[in-house]
C-alpha cells in the first residue's frame, strides 16, 4: 500500500499548480498504524514534489488505542504538527454499542500524552444524538473533553446510513434513535458551553480556539483545488473531481500494473453553484457574493430571487459581501441550502 501510494504521488504531482502545501491530511482510514518508516517514506516523497515549511499544516488521524509515547515522537520527527483524535464517547457504553476498538481509559491515557508531547495541535471528535443518550451523559462528555483543553474540536451527530447494521436493526425495531427535540438540545448545549469556554464556532460541526481552525478543512470548504492519494481518495483540481477505486486490492493492481484509472467528471456550472451554496452556508464565513457574481445570468437571477425571503426572515444576514446563514439555523442548514439549490 505504501509503495502505491508513493507511487500515485509520482504519477500524479503535476497536477497541483502551486509547488507549495498549505496542508497535509493523512487520513481516509488508520494511518497511526504506519511504523516510523512507512510515514516517512511518504512523506519524503511529497517532500519532493512540493515546498512544506513550518506553516504547512500536516495533520495525522489516530485512533487512541494506537497512542503511545514512541509513536508521538515519530510522528514529530516525520514533521506531523497536528493530530484528529477520534474519541467519540468517554462512556464505555456508547463505544461498545458503536464497536469502537478503543475503551475510555484508553482515551484518557492518549489525550494526557499528548498534552505532553511536542504535537501541540490537536483536535478530537465527540458525537451527540447516540443511542441511550440523555443530556447529562452528554453534558459529562463534553465537561470531560473540555478538562483537556484541546485547540480544536468536532461534534457531530450520530446519522444511521443506508445499508449499514445500524440502518438493518433500525427497520427491525431494534434500534430506537433519539427523538429530533432532544438532539437538538444536546447540539444547543455543546454550543453554548464551547462557546462559553473561548472555542470560536466557524463551522457546523467545528470548534476551534482564536486563530485555530483547521487550514485543511477550510480550504475545503472554500473549494480550493486538494489532491487525494490512495483508496477511495477524492481529488478537486480546476473544476475537475476525481476519485479512486476504493477496493484496496484492486488499487495496488492498478498501480502495480501500470494501470492506474482514477474516475472523473467536469463539474458543471450548476454543481458549482449548489455545491457553493452547500459548502459556503456551513460556514460562518458564507457565501461571497463575488463568486455569486462570476456566475452566469440566469444563476444570478435565480440566487438573488430565493434569497430574498431568507434575508427578509433574517435566516440568511449579507454583511461584508458574504452571505452568511444565523448561527441559531445551522442545525438545519441542508434544508435550507436545499431551498436555495438550483434544480434542472
Amino acid at each position: 500500500m505504501v509503495s502505491s501510494l508513493i507511487k500515485e504521488i509520482e504519477l500524479r504531482h503535476k497536477e497541483l499548480s502551486s509547488n507549495r502545501l498549505d496542508s497535509i491530511y493523512l487520513g481516509g482510514g488508520t494511518p497511526s498504524l504506519l511504523s516510523s518508516e512507512e510515514l516517512s517514506s511518504i512523506m519524503t516523497k511529497i517532500e519532493e514534489h512540493w515546498q512544506i515549511d513550518t506553516s504547512t499544516e500536516i495533520t495525522l488521524e489516530a485512533n487512541p488505542e494506537d497512542i503511545s509515547k514512541e509513536k508521538l515522537d515519530s510522528w514529530h520527527q516525520a514533521s506531523v504538527n497536528r493530530l484528529s483524535i477520534g474519541i467519540q464517547s468517554f462512556h464505555e457504553a456508547d463505544l461498545k454499542f458503536m464497536n469502537r476498538a478503543h475503551n475510555a481509559e484508553q482515551s484518557h491515557e492518549a489525550l494526557t500524552l499528548i498534552k505532553d508531547s511536542l504535537i501541540k495541535a490537536v483536535t478530537a471528535d465527540l458525537m451527540f444524538g447516540l443511542i441511550d443518550s440523555t443530556m447529562g451523559a452528554w453534558e459529562d462528555n463534553l465537561d470531560t473533553m473540555l478538562s483537556y483543553d484541546l485547540d480544536h474540536l468536532s461534534v457531530y451527530n450520530l446519522t444511521v446510513e443506508e445499508q449499514t447494521v445500524f440502518a438493518n436493526w433500525k427497520l427491525k425495531n431494534k434500534l430506537q434513535e433519539p427523538t429530533t427535540e432532544l438532539q437538538f438540545e444536546q447540539y444547543k448545549l455543546a454550543d453554548i458551553k464551547l462557546r462559553s469556554a473561548g472555542y470560536d464556532h466557524y463551522e457546523i460541526s467545528n470548534y476551534a480556539k482564536p486563530g485555530r481552525q483547521a487550514i485543511h478543512n477550510t480550504n475545503y470548504w472554500n473549494r480550493k483545488p486538494y489532491l487525494g492519494v490512495g483508496p477511495s481518495a477524492h481529488s478537486y483540481i480546476h473544476g475537475v473531481r476525481s476519485w479512486n477505486v476504493a477496493n484496496n486490492a484492486a488499487y495496488i493492481k492498478q498501480i502495480k500494473e501500470d494501470n492506474y484509472t482514477p474516475s472523473s467528471e467536469t463539474i458543471s456550472e450548476v454543481d458549482h453553484y449548489n455545491e457553493l451554496i452547500m459548502l459556503g452556508l456551513r460556514t460562518r464565513r458564507g457565501i461571497r457574493k463575488s463568486d455569486i457574481s462570476n456566475l452566469s445570468s440566469n444563476l444570478q437571477s435565480h440566487f438573488e430571487q430565493v434569497v430574498k425571503s431568507k434575508l427578509q426572515e433574517d435566516i440568511i444576514i449579507y454583511t461584508e459581501e458574504h452571505y452568511h446563514l444565523d448561527p441559531k439555523h445551522w442545525y438545519v442548514s441542508d434544508n435550507i441550502s436545499s431551498e436555495l439549490f438550483f434544480v434542472e
